[in-house]
């Protein structure tokens, strides 16, 4: 099922998701929001600084993935409610 299809079956079921607004990161297809790729690239860009940085060792060993759902909540992402509301009703094979 496409995400649109999803989002107007979830909101006429209780009527408190809406599609997201075109200003969003949110991909109106898969109901994904490409803001969860920032939390692995900060990974990436502390790994990537090891070699001129070092003291950066401890950062990139402390770090560990979140679930999309921990992201969007520690997040000041304007658009995080509606992010994770979108997750909840996307297909979970996109997921």
């Amino acid at each position: 099922m496409r995400y649109q299809d999803c989002a107007e079956a979830a909101q006429a079921d209780d009527g408190a998701f809406a599609t997201p607004a075109a200003d969003t990161s949110i991909n109106a297809a898969t109901g994904l929001s490409t803001d969860y790729l920032n939390h692995f690239n900060e990974a990436i860009m502390l790994l990537d600084m090891l070699r001129d940085a070092p003291d950066c060792r401890d950062d990139f060993l402390t770090w560990r993935a979140k679930s999309y759902r921990e992201h969007f909540a520690a997040s000041r992402v304007r658009s995080r409610d509606t992010a994770i509301a979108a997750y909840d009703v996307a297909d979970a094979h996109a997921r």
